[in-house]
């Protein structure tokens, strides 16, 4: 790479601005910067210092129209909070890698971090944007990278009850927001308590099994030939059938006798 004749200087600059900085940034206890994003107490990017740190926070505040053009404040609520660092390798270019790959593990994923400064801690964030720049000016030797987190707040899912929202009433569901009585077993089921089932209720008025005048399903019966179970067959009234030939001599009996025709010959 061939840079300007006058971009020596400004490396040295930025590399002399880095290590006049880094005192204040870095070189904490046990060589550890105390600042800088870590996880489960260790640090995730590889640098030599931060540069950077910047906090910003917004609240929402939430309007009505009133009558004649005024207005009236309702509800006040916390957006989740941005930090932004900047930091910084050089030196050699195995410790700019390092600061790159370190950034590109973390970049993607979902985990929680937490942005840690002398002073506070702001835990539960995650990165949303990263950039650095390189030019014949600046870049070259002393790699500068700038990273945006964004906090996540971790909410528990709702399985229904007043803090739940549905689409429709029916979707919502069951809540159990009183005392429920204890009930006693012996007081329901077979022996027909209150709110129990009665497993003899066709008896009462209808159905009596193996009562006298009602339907018996092991007796066939008077009649001959009717299987167990089975209502009888009695003849229907009124339906005899009809009696004699008739006037054909060989007509079947209950048929109805045809007089024979008489056609003339010859027709």
């Amino acid at each position: 790479m061939t840079f300007a004749p006058s971009a020596g200087g400004d490396i040295i600059l930025a590399a002399a601005d880095a290590v006049g900085i880094g005192p204040l940034f870095g070189g904490g206890a046990g060589g550890a910067p105390p600042w800088g994003l870590y996880r489960q107490g260790r640090s995730v990017v590889a640098c030599e210092s931060v540069l950077g740190f910047d906090h910003k926070v917004d609240f929402a505040v939430s309007d009505h129209p009133l009558e004649r053009g005024s207005f009236e404040s309702f509800n006040k609520v916390a957006i989740p909070f941005d930090v932004r660092l900047i930091f910084t390798a050089g030196g050699t270019e195995a410790r700019r890698a390092a600061l790159l790959n370190s950034l590109r593990r973390i970049a993607g994923d979902l985990l929680l971090y937490d942005a840690v400064t002398p002073e506070t801690v702001y835990r539960d964030v995650n990165i949303v944007h990263l950039d650095y720049r390189r030019t014949g000016q600046a870049g070259a030797g002393l790699l500068i990278v700038a990273v945006w987190c964004q906090e996540i707040r971790q909410t528990s899912p709702s399985t229904g009850g007043s803090g739940s929202s549905t689409a429709a009433p029916s979707g919502a569901g069951q809540e159990n927001g009183g005392t429920v009585q204890p009930v006693d077993p012996s007081a329901t089921g077979s022996t027909g308590g209150a709110g129990g089932v009665n497993d003899q209720s066709f008896a009462n008025g209808g159905f009596s099994p193996g009562g006298a005048g009602g339907f018996d399903p092991n007796n066939p019966g008077s009649t001959v030939g009717v299987p167990a179970g089975s209502f009888i067959n009695a003849p229907i009234p009124d339906t005899a059938i009809p009696s004699g030939p008739g006037g054909g001599g060989n007509v079947a009996q209950g048929e109805i006798a045809l007089e024979p025709i008489d056609v003339p010959a010859g027709q």
